[in-house]
């Protein structure tokens, strides 16, 4: 079982990378452009681009609590 695990953990960072650093990673972009709105509008790419993140956020935030 040990070997087993080992082998799936190696496997979901190979596959998915590293969790934490992806939820990081799209945290920063998230805050970058909440900070963008407060000294200047967002254009209708940048809106988009944040709903992105947040649905990605949710989707690694999933994995994390697996």
């Amino acid at each position: 079982m040990r070997g087993m695990k080992r082998v799936l953990k190696e496997w979901n960072r190979n596959s998915f990378g590293n969790v934490e650093t992806q939820y990081q990673k799209i945290v920063d972009e998230i805050e970058a452009l909440d900070a963008r709105i407060n000294s200047e509008e967002l254009g209708s790419e940048d809106l988009q681009r944040k709903r992105d993140l947040h649905s990605r956020l949710w989707a690694v935030s999933k994995m994390r609590e697996d």
